[in-house]
């Protein structure tokens, strides 16, 4: 009976992790687009790789414009030169 009244204490701490993981997991996505470029263009990723990598977010992103742009603007800084 004593056992059954005994509360767990994990439910706000996994909530603050799922919701931690469902916002930086996306970040951090979009956050390496451009090392994945920079790698892509120095011959370390093949096309069929980097394409396949860039899928969801080129996906996304050819709808708006403005993103797209700043989605090339930020993949720029990992250019050769």
């Amino acid at each position: 009976m004593e056992n059954a009244k005994r509360q767990r204490g994990g439910g706000p701490i996994l909530a603050a992790v799922l919701i931690a993981a469902l916002v930086l997991l996306p970040v951090g996505y979009l956050l390496s687009i451009g090392p994945a470029y920079g790698l892509h263009v120095r011959g370390y990723l093949s096309l069929p790789v980097y394409d396949a990598y860039l899928g969801p977010a080129r996906f996304v992103f050819q709808r708006c414009d403005p993103v797209l742009d700043a989605l090339d603007w930020y993949a720029s800084f990992f250019d050769v030169g």
